[in-house]
């Protein structure tokens, strides 16, 4: 692996998508587009997402919603993301980042109507979340092959140390999330601790020894956030 795959978020400045993306375009290989409402998204015309996107030196990840509606079922939730899927599989994204539900039972039903309807797990990276640290479904992980985004803000915020406890986590990682957490916020990577620091290091050695290539998404929402974490992240990797 000669260079890890850097990308951030379509919201860092306050504008378009697609202005967003042209902005960026200089600075990442990839953007994740940051899909936080349901039903906000759901609603995106072809203004939200020009296919000019296409033509811009990028790869994109699709972050499915924030608060896809879990109680409603299973098969809801697929309708939804389907439509989802289908408003963006223009730009060939290389990924798509999914929050887990609560329950257990709602995930197995997911991936049931998934693999009925002959959808690739592959692309799809679950994310540890607050509510769900993926340790309740690790099984489920490994047994359809499906990888994660290990958010490194969240495993910090919320003490989700037992994660390491996991079978084969590292080798699990098709994405990372990385940002500083500061009360809810996401900022600068310069922001993390010592201790963090070495824990990011840690994770990025093991990465690099174990061959991985997972894309990395610098998850802040800032143009001064992003310009220090991109400038953070190439000091701590130039030893690597």
């Amino acid at each position: 692996m000669n260079r890890f795959i850097i990308g951030t978020t379509s919201f860092v400045f306050p504008a378009t998508i697609y202005e967003n993306c042209k902005r960026l375009e200089e600075l990442v290989d990839l953007v994740s587009i940051v899909m936080f409402e349901t039903q906000a998204c759901l609603k995106y015309t072809k203004e939200d997402l020009p296919k000019d996107l296409i033509e811009l030196d990028l790869s994109y990840n699709i972050h499915l919603p924030l608060d896809l509606p879990w109680e409603l079922g299973a098969e809801e939730v697929y309708n939804i993301l389907d439509c989802l899927i289908k408003k963006t599989e223009f730009l060939n994204p290389t990924s798509y980042t999914l929050h887990p539900p609560l329950k257990r039972e709602d995930f197995c039903q997911l991936l049931e109507i998934m693999k009925k309807r002959n959808i690739s797990l592959t692309k799809f990276f679950i994310e540890n979340i607050k509510e769900n640290d993926l340790t309740n479904i690790w099984d489920i992980l490994l047994e359809n092959d499906i990888k994660i985004c290990l958010d490194l803000g969240h495993f910090i915020e919320y003490k989700q140390e037992r994660l390491f406890m996991l079978d084969d986590l590292m080798g699990r990682i098709g994405m990372l999330h990385l940002y500083a957490p500061q009360n809810g916020r996401h900022t600068s990577l310069d922001h993390l601790s010592k201790e963090h620091t070495n824990l990011l290091i840690f994770i990025l050695k093991e990465i690099k020894k174990r061959k991985l290539n997972p894309e990395i998404i610098i998850e802040v929402f800032d143009y001064n956030d992003l310009i220090s974490s991109l400038d953070f992240f190439q000091l701590l990797t130039r030893e690597l």
